[in-house]
């Protein structure tokens, strides 16, 4: 999904439809419609991860800047820029014979969903849904496995104190607890045998652990794959 917002898009629509006849009576370019431009050229080449939010927003201009009416529609370019970060210098061009440029600065700011708690938890807190919300959150100020959607904690117990609004990782966590009585998925093909056993360690979807089967006392290593299961592959 590709998400994009500009925080001055509504004022800045408002301001040019007030301020429309003016501007071409004069035959001056909107400053809006030149950080339009710079902005459009942004969205149109960034990459946007799966499931992120963007902000694409280009830095307010001078309003004693005035650049004539451009007869032909105006040019945006990015020149000398390594990719789309989170600064890009834009360079807006009237193509006209009499024409002009500038570079603008675009800004761009992206979000991922991320599980956040509800209020503070203490550790050995089991998780339930009223524990967790999804909000936003800079990729700058994410550290560590993050985790997108609160059905992958729901059950999971905290090994760790989570203060309020805090985002709860993944080695925050235990979907398969130390002790805990585990199913064991053995797969092999098309063939999948089922069978009981005793957690020996603790982890989160994705981890190995050691378990013991309860029939043959074997311990095995095997991969934590949701709440109380783990699988070994054969």
């Amino acid at each position: 999904m590709r998400t994009f917002s500009r925080p001055w898009r509504a004022a800045g629509a408002l301001l040019a439809a007030l301020t429309a006849a003016p501007a071409l009576a004069n035959e001056f370019t909107p400053l809006e419609t030149i950080r339009d431009t710079a902005a459009g050229y942004v969205e149109a080449h960034i990459t946007v991860p799966e499931g992120a939010r963007v902000t694409v927003e280009a830095n307010a201009l001078d309003n004693r800047l005035k650049y004539p009416h451009c007869q032909q529609p105006l040019l945006a370019s990015a020149p000398g820029n390594n990719g789309f970060g989170r600064y890009v210098t834009v360079k807006v061009s009237c193509p006209d014979d009499q024409g002009w440029s500038l570079y603008v600065p675009v800004q761009t700011r992206t979000e991922f969903p991320v599980v956040v708690s509800t209020a503070t938890l203490m550790a050995d807190t089991l998780l339930e849904p009223q524990h967790l919300r999804v909000e936003y959150r800079d990729a700058n100020s994410l550290r560590g496995n993050q985790l997108s959607d609160p059905e992958q904690l729901n059950g999971a117990r905290l090994i760790r104190r989570v203060g309020a609004g805090q985002p709860i990782r993944s080695n925050n966590i235990c979907l398969v607890c130390s002790g805990d009585l585990v199913t064991i998925y053995a797969r092999t093909g098309g063939i999948e045998i089922k069978t009981n056993g005793e957690a020996r360690g603790s982890g989160a979807i994705g981890d190995t652990i050691r378990v013991q089967n309860t029939r043959s006392d074997r311990i095995i290593e095997a991969r934590v794959v949701g709440l109380g299961a783990v699988e070994v592959r054969m």
